[in-house]
């Protein structure tokens, strides 16, 4: 009898994907509701140098997450290791993706909670965004992988 593929190592990246996710938008819920009253805090502190950082943060991580996402793929795939193996490239190199990108989100509810400032909340909501994006779906596995069929049949089903 033949085994059937299950979609449980696919259901897994999205796992961790949302996972990485909900950190920055936890603390930044948290974080207005009981660290930063709307009474309190500002928009917008042009004085504070800090302000500025989470959007160079941002524009860092962006760009940086994909070349480094890009390089493991393809630096992996050089090899062609067997169909399971490069599933597991995948998870790694999404995994190191989303954790530069988390770091943009987080700098920024950081410097939101240091400065007493709103204006941060926009770079994290724009990087949750980014990652939001991101979320790997099999058609963006596959082409990333550069699967063939027989391929994306063993994996997915």
């Amino acid at each position: 009898m033949e085994s059937q593929p299950s979609s449980g190592p696919f259901q897994v990246i999205r796992v961790i994907h949302l996972g990485l996710m909900a950190g920055p938008m936890l603390l930044g819920i948290i974080s207005y509701l009981l660290i930063l009253q709307p009474k309190e805090g500002v928009l917008y502190d042009d004085t504070n140098i800090l302000t500025f950082i989470p959007i160079v943060a941002l524009m860092i991580s962006v760009p940086g997450a994909l070349i480094v996402f890009k390089s493991q793929i393809n630096g992996q795939l050089k090899e062609n290791p067997p169909t399971e193996r490069k599933l597991a490239i995948y998870q790694t190199a999404h995994i190191i993706r989303m954790a530069l990108m988390e770091f943009a989100a987080l700098f920024g509810v950081v410097v939101c909670i240091v400065t007493v400032s709103y204006i941060n909340y926009f770079t994290t909501g724009v990087a949750l965004l980014i990652m939001l994006l991101m979320l790997p779906t099999k058609f963006r596995i596959s082409e990333d992988l550069k699967l063939n069929r027989d391929e994306q049949k063993q994996l997915f089903g």
